[in-house]
């Protein structure tokens, strides 16, 4: 098992990055120390195969620490990534470069780039092993041939065929005498054993081997890199002399280095990466500065005027521009919390039926709305008129449905100064009878170029996120405008020519036929009495006021309930009370968790339902409830609806 040793005198700072590669890299030993003399110790004594090294630090700081490392023969080849808690700092990077640090993270660190940081260490670590103890062996056989090489042939013999490298003897000539080692056929770029062939011919196409082998024939000695089936290799040639001290051919060894030619790409194009997330987080953290500093400059401002003696019309104004000011923070705002919900999983979605007719008019009016406070002169708002065939009901998610529509008109706006912006709804039903609704948000703005498109989907990111781009924005709303698209089973694209526009088109499905019953369809008591009363629930949870929720839930249908206060009481109980029908299982107790406890009991007892119940529904943590067992997942606050339908699915 590979081990990283990680020295930070920040006690949190050692429990992130335990919990990082625990969770990215499982099979990775984590071990820490809290200051620098004790970290060397551990290091000697470990011998990890990875260094985290956080630069300040009391007493020893990072880069005396990191000399002492580089300094100890036990431990210089160990590499070393250094944690700076300043981005851009060139003077740190380069004395911690000096010092023998072999890479840099910056706080506050990615957890995914991190885990990739160190595997590429790891990896870079596992290619140069295998390169010195090559290098090592060669040095060893390269010596023993040119002393022994006639009374110990045979010994030698036995050696390099089992090598992982390729050792050969060339005459005069640069004619192969021998070629012997696992990867001997990989080197030979033709067909058929390289004993009997020149090398001249068959690296013909590659002058810096001919060069190498001629500076060998001449007493120098030299390497190159040769690439040969997909394979890189460093071959190292090396005068061959008799007794006599004459030069009589050529010795040399290949080893393959593919693998550490690979975790060099890597590496490189995790730094590449590193660098553009590092200009990313700057023009992002420089766009929300400019975007919350904008409308307060106006708020604060306009308001401290507001104290003075002002005509009427010029109070009308400045409250005016305040409101809309306000406005606009507050709508950047509601778009971080949004994205910041999609994200984590928290937003639900709720569909209900309403006319198609009101719902216009009212998007109409918000988009006239927001034309009349940008004050373009020069643009023209096209909306369909609303006739008799709107009216008709559509069932989704109002709200989300409202918000796509005005986020995508607002950025039309946004870049469009002259001209039109268009929006063109069609009502689709295809052969099978399921509706649609497609709309079309045609602008004669400035386009997006093609290169662009990868991204302006991504939150916080913009065609232009330059420090000096002309258009403002914090770059949410069009990320926020596709996923709520996708949560309410639609879908969101665009096509553009840069400098003639842009169509931002979504489509979403809008039919009610599906609907078998009310959405609030109210609770029939008497009828969950009868289906469900007389079974026994074990409740899993160590908070008694959400365990005394569930308990009265439960009995207003006449459900009996014995209560766990852990995960272990709860396996206990399942073993003992065998007339337990359900379990209603916290996934965050002490002691012994719910996914430790679901496990335990699924083992024993496969067919007892688990329904999962917990405060937090984060992303990735519904699907690791029903990875151990779970067999369904309800979020606190408790819904009452939501839980007696489970029950009722679980139970009858």
């Amino acid at each position: 098992m590979k081990k990283v040793l990680a020295i930070d005198d920040e006690k949190q700072n050692l429990i992130f990055i335990k919990g990082t590669l625990k969770h990215y890299a499982p099979e990775i030993e984590f071990i820490g120390a809290l200051e620098g003399k004790s970290g060397l110790k551990m290091a000697e004594k470990e011998l990890p195969d990875a260094i985290l090294l956080d630069i300040m630090m009391p007493i020893m700081d990072g880069y005396e620490v990191c000399k002492e490392l580089k300094s100890n023969p036990k431990t210089k080849n160990i590499p070393v990534i250094m944690l700076s808690g300043v981005k851009k700092d060139t003077e740190s990077r380069v004395k911690g470069l000096d010092a023998g640090a072999d890479a840099f993270l910056s706080k506050p660190i990615d957890p995914p780039e991190l885990a990739a940081q160190v595997n590429v260490m790891l990896r870079i670590k596992a290619a140069e092993d295998i390169l010195r103890d090559e290098n090592k062996n060669l040095e060893e056989l390269v010596e023993i041939r040119t002393k022994q090489m006639l009374e110990n042939e045979l010994k030698f013999r036995t050696i390099v065929e089992n090598s992982e490298g390729v050792i050969f003897l060339l005459d005069t000539n640069g004619v192969f005498l021998m070629a012997e080692g696992k990867k001997r056929a990989e080197i030979n770029v033709e067909e058929g054993d390289l004993v009997g062939k020149s090398a001249f011919e068959i690296y013909r196409d590659n002058p810096e081997v001919i060069k190498s082998i001629r500076l060998a024939l001449k007493g120098e000695m030299s390497s190159c890199l040769v690439e040969v089936k997909g394979l890189t290799f460093d071959i190292w040639f090396s005068p061959h002399y008799d007794g006599d001290k004459s030069c009589i051919g050529v010795i040399g060894m290949a080893v393959d280095i593919t693998e550490m030619k690979v975790a060099e790409k890597r590496t490189r194009e995790a730094l590449e990466k590193a660098q553009e997330s590092d200009r990313l987080k700057s023009a992002f953290l420089s766009s929300m500065s400019h975007e919350l500093r904008t409308p307060l400059n106006a708020i604060i401002g306009f308001s401290e005027i507001l104290n003075g003696n002002l005509e009427l019309d010029e109070i009308n104004e400045m409250s005016s521009i305040i409101n809309n000011n306000g406005t606009s923070l507050l709508e950047m705002v509601e778009n971080i919390f949004d994205i910041t919900l999609i994200e984590s999983g928290e937003v639900t979605v709720v569909r209900e039926e309403f006319l198609f007719s009101d719902f216009l008019e009212e998007i109409y009016i918000e988009i006239k709305e927001e034309a009349a406070k940008l004050n373009k002169k020069h643009l023209n708002i096209i909306l369909p008129f609303i006739s008799e065939n709107e009216k008709f009901k559509v069932y989704t998610d109002h709200r989300k449905l409202k918000q796509i529509l005005l986020n995508l008109f607002k950025n039309a706006l946004k870049f469009t100064e002259e001209g039109n912006v268009e929006l063109i709804i069609e009502h689709e039903t295809t052969n099978d009878g399921d509706e649609h609704l497609k709309f079309d948000i045609i602008d004669t703005g400035i386009g997006i170029e093609p290169d662009k498109f990868d991204f302006i989907f991504e939150a916080f990111r913009q065609a232009d996120d330059t420090k000096l781009r002309k258009y403002g924005g914090a770059g949410i709303g069009l990320s926020v405008a596709k996923k709520l698209c996708e949560l309410i089973d639609g879908k969101l694209w665009a096509v553009s020519n840069i400098n003639s526009g842009s169509i931002f088109s979504f489509k979403i499905p809008c039919s009610n036929k599906a609907i078998s019953k009310p959405k609030n369809a109210p609770i029939d008591l008497e009828l969950l009495k009868q289906s469900l009363g007389g079974n026994l629930v074990l409740i899993a949870e160590d908070d008694i006021s959400s365990y005394l929720l569930l308990k009265y839930l439960l009995k207003m249908v006449n459900i009996k309930t014995v209560w766990a206060k852990n995960g272990t009481e709860a396996y206990e109980f399942c073993v003992t009370v065998p007339s337990i029908k359900l379990v209603l299982m916290d996934l965050r107790m002490p002691d012994m968790t719910g996914y430790e406890a679901t496990r335990k009991i699924k083992t024993k007892f496969p067919m007892l339902p688990i329904i999962a119940q917990t405060v937090q529904a984060l992303y990735g943590e519904r699907e690791k409830a029903i990875l151990v067992g779970c067999d369904d997942f309800v979020t606190k606050p408790i819904n009452k609806e939501k839980l007696y339908n489970l029950l009722v699915e679980h139970l009858t």
